[in-house]
């Protein structure tokens, strides 16, 4: 999980109550590739109720949904009936079933990359998953293939950037300033971000390394590659109540320098990073071979260059929008919503934006159903 890596079918879903306040359905957010669910047609805004037969209830779905002794079971999909006057959800079960089996898949973090010609102009959209660096197990440098993209990019004469981080839920620090890098280039070893440890070893970094304190815009990756930079002005972010941490410093970290426009939702107020504390036998930080267990200890707390630090309610949208699971459009589609506000606005057509019904949130998420992941050191998890 730390890289991306993980025990699933692939179907990446959100958890809703329905208006009786027991039931639960699910709402599937978007289908990792090369994973089961892909292969047998699952698709983004797909509605489940019952696994194996029983109906998903506060009291079951964990066990139905997270039980790790079954790879395989199956779901069953559901229409949607909006109660207007209570301003909830019903679910109507359905006939059609599927069987899923999880396994062992590698979720590439660039989940989209593409070009968009829109009224003259070429927009670059690029939805990313989670912040990962290199992944030795796998032979994979993803902020290499990251740095490709942009490339790719860039010899496509790209205008304007829409990032895509509505489920990011964060990762390495690293990775976050080499995004900012990519996104920008004129800034380079600059202060992205500042961090803030205990009394105790902020006095020790002061004293002795108080550069190490600081995160700063890179032109090259660790692997002495030159960063591919857009040189832009202004980017557009994508984001929902699941943008987390990393994400959030990458908004964060930039908003000093260009004009970020932050469209979704409030993001989750995570600003604090972590390490990776293992069992080491030895002072070559050789770790213990029977210990299957690590500690991962919040150890510090990260902001901009302005030194804004706490934003424990979320990051504010500048355009407030919800996704609505009555349409939720194709992702990185010119119509999808979200997507559209933001290529209405670089093409400066501004009425549509917030006009239609189709922006309604039609159930309420609970936040007990959010889906954590631990990210790796330095992190923000």
């Amino acid at each position: 999980m730390l890289q991306g890596i993980d025990n699933s079918d692939g179907m990446e879903f959100g958890l809703y109550v329905e208006c009786n306040d027991q039931n639960i359905f699910g709402f599937v957010r978007y289908v990792s590739k090369n994973s089961d669910a892909e292969s047998k047609g699952v698709k983004r805004g797909m509605l489940f109720s019952e696994i194996n037969g029983s109906r998903l209830t506060r009291e079951n779905y964990r066990d139905l949904l997270y039980n790790n002794e079954n790879n395989t079971y199956t779901i069953k999909f559901s229409e949607l009936s909006y109660n207007e006057t209570n301003q909830c959800a019903n679910i109507i079960p359905g006939q059609e079933s599927i069987s899923l089996v999880k396994s062992r898949i590698i979720k590439n973090p660039v989940h989209i990359s593409k070009v968009i010609e829109s009224e003259g102009k070429k927009i670059a959209y690029l939805m990313y998953n989670q912040f990962v660096g290199v992944v030795e197990s796998e032979n994979k440098d993803y902020n290499s293939e990251l740095n490709d993209v942009f490339a790719n990019f860039l010899s496509n004469g790209v205008e304007e950037l829409v990032i895509d981080l509505r489920y990011n839920p964060g990762g390495r620090i690293s990775t976050s300033i080499n995004l900012a890098s990519m996104i920008t280039g004129q800034f380079n070893n600059q202060v992205f971000a500042k961090e803030t440890w205990n009394s105790k070893l902020m006095d020790y970094w002061n004293e002795n390394s108080p550069e190490s304190l600081l995160n700063k815009f890179t032109n090259k990756l660790d692997n002495d590659q030159s960063i591919s930079s857009l040189n832009l002005n202004r980017v557009f972010v994508l984001t929902s109540a699941r943008t987390a941490s990393a994400s959030e410093l990458l908004i964060n970290g930039l908003d000093p320098y260009i004009d970020v426009i932050h469209i979704g939702d409030f993001t989750v107020g995570k600003n604090q990073g972590s390490i990776t504390v293992y069992d080491y036998i030895n002072d070559s930080r050789d770790k213990n071979p029977n210990h299957m267990y690590a500690m991962q200890p919040i150890v510090l707390k990260i902001g901009n260059v302005a030194g804004y630090t706490d934003f424990p309610d979320g990051l504010e949208p500048d355009v407030f929008i919800k996704e609505s699971l009555s349409n939720p459009g194709v992702l990185g589609d010119n119509d999808e919503p979200l997507l559209k506000i933001a290529i209405d606005q670089i093409n400066g057509n501004y009425s549509s934006i917030l006009s239609s019904e189709n922006y309604k949130e039609i159930a309420k998420p609970d936040e007990d159903f959010l889906q954590r992941i631990i990210v790796e050191d330095k992190i923000i998890e």
